[in-house]
């Protein structure tokens, strides 16, 4: 299962690299026992090797532990959280692969 995605670094942050293996992704106003929903997923960025501060671009999200993300779908919109600092935003725009049930 991969997610077509597109990709928001915001100004100021660390740039984001493709291969990086990320391990929060949250998935934006998704709560578990009243905690924000973190899940694992590397990042492969399509035509380049990084987006910079401000940048924007396209790539899959590749979950490392697919069962975790079988509620995922087109329109969902995740970040990439460094403790309180969002490092990436991401809205889901299509899935390859095994589409989730």
């Amino acid at each position: 299962m991969r997610f077509e995605v597109t990709v928001e670094v915001p100004a100021g942050r660390r740039f984001l690299w493709t291969g990086a293996r990320p391990q929060c992704w949250g998935v934006v106003g998704v709560v578990h026992d009243g905690l924000p929903w973190f899940c694992d997923a590397s990042i492969q960025l399509i035509g380049r090797d990084q987006l910079n501060p401000g940048e924007t671009g396209i790539g899959l999200l590749i979950p490392l532990t697919p069962s975790l993300w079988t509620q995922t779908r087109p329109g969902h919109r995740l970040e990439l959280r460094d403790g309180d600092q969002v490092l990436a935003r991401v809205r889901v725009d299509g899935v390859r692969g095994d589409a989730p049930a």
